[in-house]
C-alpha cells in the first residue's frame, strides 16, 4: 500500500502520488496543544486506523474531504475569471480539488474518486508530561497491513490556555439553521450554536459577534421601540461558558454599498439615513437598552462595540460623528472597526485596517498606533503574493497570518468569514464558481467565505483553521520569549516571515525555526 506523511502545513491534493510524502511521522510539540500531520494513501476498498501506543496519546483521527476550486484569486481581492489565465501566486491553476474539511473517522475509511483516502492525525498534548513518545499507526485495508512508526517529542514549554491575541471570525446565524437542515430558533438550531461556539473556541478565538437580529422589538403606543434581549442573553451565556472572553456588540449601520458615502440604519426592512432624525432614533434607542441589558448582567466589562465597517475616506467624517453617538450612548465600552482611512483619530479606541491598507499607509497607522490599540484583518483582499487564507493560496501563508500579528505589533486579527455559507451558493464544499454571490459584481476568492463546512449535524473544522490555531499559538510562543528576549523572538520571526508579502514556504524551514523557538523557550 503506498502512502505518504506530509506536514499539517502544505496542501495535500487528491490527484498527488501518496509517494512523494515522508515515511515516517516525527514531531516536535509543546504542551497544552496539539501534533498534526496528514497521511495520503492509496485506498481502492476501505481502510481502518488505529494507534498502537500509550493510550493518554489516542489520537484524533479525521479523513480530509476535496473541495472543488473553480477559479483562482487574483492580485486584487476578485477572481481571475478567464479560464487557464495564468496565476503565478497560486499553488495550483484552477480548476482543481484539494483537501480541505475534516471528518471525524467512525469506522471504515472509503476511497475518493482517485483512489486515495487523506487523513488528518491530531495527538493532544494537554496534561502530558515532557518527553519522547512512540507509537505506530496501524492502517489496515482487506489485503495489507500497513505500520507507520511515530514519534512525538512533547517540551517542557506549553501554550498558555488563556492567551494575548484576540481574534474573530464573524458567522451568519441562520447558515447555522439552514445548512443542517433544522429550524430556525429551535432547540435543535441552538444545539448548533453552541457546536459553532465549541469549534470556534478550540480554534483559540476569544471575540464573538453578537449579532442586532438576536433581539426582538415592539413598538409602544406612542411609538417608542422597546427590545426584549432574551434570545440574546441564551447566546451569549452559550459563547462566555466555552471560554470566550470578549462580546463584541454588532452595529445597525451600514452603506448601501462599499463605495457609497452614507451611512444607512437598517432594522429589518425598515432602513432610515443613520444622521437622520429617524437614524438616530433607532440607534440611541437600541444601544442605550443594549447598554443597561450588558450592565444587568455584569458584561460591560467583556463588551466592545463596533460602529460601522470599513469607513473610508469619503465617509470618514461622518463616521467620527457617529463614533461619538456611541461613545455617548455606551460609556467606557471600547469602540472596534475594520477600517480603510486614518482619517478617525480620537474616533475609536481600537482600530483594524487592512494587511494591504496597512501596508500602503503605514506612517498613517503607525501614527494611530501610539494612540490606539491595532489590529488587522484580511478578507476577500489581498489575494496574489498576501499573506490570506484562500485555498489557492500556500496552506502555511494561514499559520504565517500570526506570526505577521507579532512582526508587526497587532494585537488582534478579524475576519468577516467563519460560516458564510449562502454566500456560496448552495454547495459549500465547491467554492469560487459562478454561484457565488459576488461583491460589487465580482467573485469572493474561494475560501474567503468560510473556514468550516456544514455536513449532517457536525461542524466540520478544516485544514485551513487548524493552521490557524497553530500560528496563534506560534504567536503566544512568541510572546514568551519576547519576555526573556524580544530580540532572539524577532530574529526568528523574519527567518520566516519578514512582510505580508516576504515569508519562506518550505515547510521543512519552517519546522527547523519552529524546533528553535522552543528551545530558546526552555
Amino acid at each position: 500500500m503506498n502512502y505518504g506523511v506530509f506536514s499539517q502545513n502544505q496542501w495535500i491534493y487528491p490527484d498527488i502520488d501518496p509517494k512523494e510524502g515522508k515515511k515516517e511521522i516525527s514531531l516536535n510539540c509543546v504542551g497544552n496543544s496539539y501534533g498534526c500531520v496528514q497521511v495520503l494513501c492509496e485506498c481502492v476498498e476501505s481502510l481502518t486506523v488505529k494507534w498502537s501506543g500509550d493510550s493518554f496519546l489516542e489520537p484524533e483521527i479525521n479523513q480530509l474531504i476535496p473541495v472543488r476550486v473553480e477559479k483562482n484569486c487574483a492580485d486584487g481581492w476578485e477572481t481571475i475569471v478567464a479560464p487557464g489565465t495564468p496565476a503565478p501566486h497560486a499553488t495550483k491553476q484552477a480548476p482543481f480539488e484539494v483537501f480541505d474539511p475534516m471528518e471525524p473517522v467512525a469506522g471504515n475509511i472509503l476511497p475518493g474518486e482517485k483512489r486515495v483516502a487523506a487523513l488528518y492525525i491530531k495527538w493532544c498534548t494537554k496534561g502530558i508530561g515532557a518527553g519522547k513518545y512512540s507509537g505506530c499507526l496501524i492502517i489496515t485495508n482487506p489485503e495489507e497491513i500497513l505500520t507507520i512508526p511515530v514519534t512525538i517529542n512533547v517540551s517542557a514549554v506549553s501554550v498558555p490556555e488563556n492567551g494575548k491575541l484576540r481574534v474573530t471570525n464573524w458567522y451568519d446565524l441562520n447558515d447555522m439553521a439552514d445548512f443542517h437542515g433544522v429550524e430556525r430558533w429551535s432547540e435543535e438550531h441552538w444545539e448548533m450554536i453552541k457546536e459553532y461556539a465549541k469549534t470556534m473556541r478550540v480554534c483559540r478565538q476569544t471575540d464573538f459577534m453578537t449579532h442586532c437580529k438576536l433581539a426582538t422589538r415592539t413598538v409602544t403606543s406612542d411609538g417608542e421601540y422597546v427590545f426584549d434581549f432574551t434570545r440574546t442573553k441564551r447566546f451569549i451565556e452559550i459563547f462566555l461558558s466555552e471560554g470566550f472572553t470578549n462580546i463584541e456588540g454588532e452595529t445597525m449601520v451600514c452603506r448601501a454599498n462599499w463605495g457609497s458615502s452614507e451611512f444607512l440604519v437598517r432594522w429589518g426592512k425598515e432602513k432610515y439615513p443613520a444622521l437622520s432624525e429617524e437614524g438616530l432614533k433607532l440607534i440611541k434607542s437600541y444601544y442605550s437598552q443594549w447598554y443597561v441589558f450588558l450592565k444587568e448582567n455584569n458584561w460591560l466589562d467583556n463588551a466592545t462595540q463596533h460602529v460601522a465597517d470599513e469607513p473610508h475616506d469619503g465617509c470618514a467624517e461622518d463616521y467620527c460623528k457617529l463614533a461619538k453617538i456611541f461613545k455617548e450612548i455606551l460609556p467606557g465600552i471600547p469602540l472596534v472597526d475594520a477600517v480603510e482611512t486614518t482619517n478617525i483619530d480620537g474616533a475609536i479606541d481600537i482600530c483594524v485596517p487592512k494587511s494591504i491598507g496597512y501596508v500602503n499607509d503605514r506612517e498613517g497607522y503607525d501614527r494611530l498606533k501610539k494612540d490606539m490599540e491595532c489590529w488587522y484583518y484580511t478578507c476577500c483582499f489581498p489575494g496574489g503574493t498576501y499573506l490570506n487564507r484562500l485555498l489557492d493560496l500556500d496552506l502555511i501563508r494561514t499559520r504565517y497570518l500570526h506570526w505577521a500579528n507579532y512582526l508587526y505589533g497587532f494585537t488582534g486579527y478579524l475576519h468577516w468569514g467563519f460560516s458564510y455559507y449562502h454566500t456560496n451558493g448552495d454547495n459549500p464544499f465547491v467554492l469560487a464558481g459562478d454561484l457565488v454571490d459576488g461583491h460589487m459584481g465580482q467573485i469572493l476568492p474561494a475560501g474567503d467565505t468560510h473556514i468550516v463546512y456544514p455536513k449532517g449535524k457536525i461542524v466540520l473544522r478544516s485544514v485551513r483553521l487548524e493552521a490557524m490555531r497553530s500560528g496563534i499559538e506560534d504567536y503566544e510562543l512568541l510572546m514568551m520569549l519576547a519576555e526573556k528576549s524580544p530580540e532572539t523572538a524577532m530574529e526568528l520571526v523574519k527567518k520566516c516571515v519578514r512582510s505580508f508579502t516576504d515569508y519562506d514556504t518550505d515547510t521543512d524551514v519552517f519546522e527547523e525555526i519552529y524546533r528553535l523557538l522552543i528551545e530558546n523557550l526552555l
